[in-house]
């Protein structure tokens, strides 16, 4: 039996959006006015950026709440179906600020501008849209309650597009050199560290500073081979540079299988080379391009996906009048250029070669950590569960139309599809005929 496309990516728009709005409501993941960024960052936002003179986002817990939707207005617009809730696919600069001279925010403006409707949209930013390091207990479940369902979030048919900020500027000279180490076990000392990171050059500078579960490092050493030297600051641990011991590898890379080499101190601790891999190290400043990043390629994979599932309904004749509607207001997903204009995606594969696609740009991406790998992957996993399931309601549904024994179908119910467990780690792309309409 053929199930319209239509009807299986209806009943995964319902199940995708339900949890999406329910946190929009209850405050968990919190929108940006678009109204507000237009008319008030500007003056709200001071001092400005000393060297750019631009306004520059906080994280959460320092913006002003008057910045934010209530949450009854955000799950209203984002329950609307005109795609007025606008999130942001990007990747963070530094460790601690994704946007550090404010030109990303800048950029948007000038793209919000354009809008129509903006004054009546919501944006979402993870830096400013969830609570950010340093959090309390209470805030840690936030976050991650929030993080759990990014997926939802962009994956969401009607109620968000997408906004794309694949440019990535170049490293500055001053951050040449500088790494940071998140995850660092509390065991290891600052003097430990420092007789560590010495094998890669003189260390100038390395502190520790500790303050409950979250900590700030200030480190610099000079590359001895360039001559070189800086500073540098993390969050979650010490960040300091060491020199590139391959062209072909990053600093990060070169650190990680260095430290095997770099003999404990008598006054180290047994097994602190040991605690010392098990940290993220990463450079401070990400210069790594879009299509690199693990998070990045989640966010534009799903997308993707929905953009490809609606070309597949405007084909067939079979397009929805509230994905229509959702259509018409504007694109699922665009990407920004450095002018602010927005460049719609156009789906050039089908939605199966793209969910295999997926996965395999997840598995060759960068994390910062192997648990941000596994959070996606989970997600990636529940985005095909939606699916099966969407085909699922797709098949009761369209029995109903097509036999009249609506009765039958809910007195004996098939069998749904438990959602993945939550330890569940390994995602295997189902085989086409799993959850394909045909």
């Amino acid at each position: 039996m053929r199930i319209p496309v239509y009807l299986m990516t209806t009943s995964v728009c319902t199940l995708a959006d339900r949890p999406v709005s329910a946190l929009l409501r209850d405050g968990t993941i919190r929108l940006l006015s678009c109204r507000w960024l237009l008319e008030e960052a500007e003056e709200a936002l001071r001092p400005h950026n000393p060297d750019s003179g631009l306004p520059v986002l906080r994280r959460k817990q320092e913006m002003p709440e008057e910045a934010f939707l209530p949450p009854e207005e955000a799950a209203r617009v984002f329950d609307n179906g005109k795609r007025q809730v606008l999130v942001l696919s990007y990747g963070w600069l530094l460790a601690t600020e994704p946007d550090p001279r404010g030109e990303r925010l800048a950029l948007i403006r000038r793209f919000l501008a354009t809008l129509p409707d903006a004054a009546e949209c919501g944006f979402f930013m993870d830096q400013v849209c969830l609570p950010q390091p340093p959090r309390t207990k209470e805030e840690d479940k936030v976050f991650f309650k929030g993080l759990k369902n990014m997926g939802k979030l962009y994956a969401s048919v009607t109620g968000a597009t997408v906004v794309q900020i694949k440019s990535v500027p170049s490293r500055p000279a001053e951050m040449e050199g500088r790494l940071s180490i998140r995850g660092l076990a509390e065991a290891v000392e600052q003097e430990q560290l420092q007789a560590a990171l010495s094998a890669h050059g003189e260390v100038r500078l390395c502190e520790l500073q500790r303050g409950g579960s979250h900590r700030i490092g200030r480190g610099a050493v000079r590359d001895t081979r360039r001559g070189l030297g800086a500073d540098a600051s993390a969050n979650g641990g010490c960040a300091a540079p060491i020199d590139r011991r391959s062209s072909d590898v990053s600093w990060a890379d070169a650190w990680r299988a260095a430290v095997t080499e770099v003999a404990p101190s008598k006054a180290a601790l047994p097994g602190t080379q040991a605690l010392l891999k098990q940290a993220a190290i990463f450079e401070s400043y990400n210069s790594r391009r879009y299509e690199e990043r693990g998070w990045c390629c989640f966010e534009e994979g799903l997308a993707q996906v929905v953009v490809a599932h609606l070309a597949q309904q405007a084909s067939e004749g079979r397009l929805p009048k509230e994905h229509s509607a959702a259509e018409q207001t504007r694109p699922k997903l665009i990407a920004l250029g450095d002018d602010g204009a927005a460049q719609p995606h156009k789906a050039e594969h089908t939605p199966n070669k793209l969910l295999e696609t997926l996965q395999a740009r997840i598995e060759a991406a960068k994390f910062i950590g192997e648990e941000d790998r596994s959070k996606v992957n989970k997600q990636v996993l529940e985005f095909m569960w939606l699916i099966s399931r969407g085909v699922e309601q797709a098949v009761e549904q369209r029995l109903a139309q097509t036999t009249g024994l609506r009765w039958l179908l809910f007195g004996t119910r098939r069998k749904t599809h438990p959602l993945p467990p939550a330890e569940t780690e390994a995602v295997s792309v189902p085989r086409k005929e799993a959850w394909s309409s045909d």
